[in-house]
């Protein structure tokens, strides 16, 4: 369907400019790169924040305009969270006509999140022990329960995976004796606790 099937990543910072004349050579810039391939445009949502946001309508008048010119040689696919896209695509008559076919991706499971830290433990040569595999699924499977609308998903595991691994360093260099096998351990006391996770995985939450 496309003469060379690549791929240009983009978000709001790289269409929309900080100053007049800045947005539409930018998004020009863009969708030119991208002919003959697809534009990928994550967190779509943010490219108009209000309805005084004149360089997010530019950028989107622009790239709506150079869609329809070039249809045949451009696909555009835009991703967000599911009730943001719903908002952006309302805000402009030509993004629901143009943009009318959806995919909804269902959030990861606990058993899902628990594969994906464990594909980072792999990669970083950790060994995470029966113990801490039941403290992980422990504190995921409470914050898949209490999850909002803008859940992480594989991030959620990502930052798990991070802070384990900084609280297993914080252990280990207080042993006396530093070996492979302790260099490579994540136990269950290195798991943070639900308390310290929820902050960072729902940061615009305030304690009531």
């Amino acid at each position: 369907m496309l003469p060379k099937g690549h791929l240009i990543e983009t978000d709001r910072s790289g269409l929309v400019g900080q100053y007049i004349g800045q947005t539409a050579v930018k998004v020009k810039e863009i969708v030119t790169r991208a002919l003959g391939g697809v534009l990928f445009i994550d967190e779509a949502y943010t490219l108009r924040t209000d309805e005084r946001d004149y360089y997010g309508i530019e950028a989107i008048a622009t790239l709506l305009k150079m869609m329809e010119d070039y249809r045949d040689r451009l696909a555009v696919i835009v991703a967000g969270y599911p009730s943001d896209m719903q908002k952006f695509l309302r805000t402009n008559p030509g993004l629901q006509s143009r943009f009318n076919k959806y995919l909804t991706f269902e959030d990861y499971s606990v058993d899902e999140l628990i594969a994906i830290f464990q594909r980072f433990c792999s990669d970083g040569d950790y060994d995470l022990t029966a113990d801490a595999h039941s403290a992980l699924r422990a504190v995921l499977q409470f914050v898949v329960s209490s999850k909002d609308s803008h859940f992480g998903n594989g991030r959620v595991a990502r930052n798990c995976f991070e802070h384990t691994v900084s609280r297993q360093s914080d252990r280990v260099v207080l042993q006396a004796k530093i070996d492979t096998e302790s260099l490579r351990q994540l136990q269950a006391e290195d798991i943070p606790s639900i308390e310290y996770l929820m902050p960072i995985l729902h940061p615009t939450r305030t304690n009531s």
